[in-house]
């Protein structure tokens, strides 16, 4: 995961405004990555981590309530 270790420090080290994903296949590991090496990565940037799956999210306003619930 070195490559997307240092893609994830050289986006939060730009002043770009654009999102970052990070695609794959299901069981890929996405998710745990994010989970545990990108939550590490991201703090030591200094930012807080929120994080907000979308899994069985029926539309824009359960995804805006559920961040708002993480965030706060």
């Amino acid at each position: 995961m070195d490559r997307i270790d240092k893609a994830i420090e050289f986006y939060l080290a730009s002043d770009d405004d654009q999102a970052f994903q990070i695609d794959g296949p299901w069981g890929a590991g996405k998710t745990y990555y994010v989970q545990n090496a990108a939550k590490d990565i991201i703090k030591k940037s200094g930012y807080k981590v929120v994080y907000v799956s979308l899994s069985n999210m029926q539309d824009l306003a359960e995804v805006k309530t559920e961040e708002r619930v993480q965030i706060l």
